[in-house]
């Protein structure tokens, strides 16, 4: 850790960026609830850390391909 920060709070896991459903829905111009809906409908991948949904980076480029 540096600056008493580590690798989930800046956003990273396994070396991969993690973004937040807000941050996915500023990047693809979604409403939160269907980006939400999503997740629960397995349509996009994510993962729980400390009980809060992050969206891996490869799974967001993987959204604009298919949009």
């Amino acid at each position: 850790m540096h600056g008493g920060r580590d690798a989930v709070s800046e956003g990273k896991l396994g070396g991969e960026r993690m973004y937040t459903i807000r941050e996915v829905c500023a990047r693809l111009g979604l409403a939160y609830i269907t980006v939400w809906q999503w997740v629960r409908q397995g349509k996009i991948k994510a993962v729980r850390v400390g009980g809060r949904i992050r969206i891996p980076e490869s799974e967001l480029k993987r959204m604009v391909r298919e949009m």
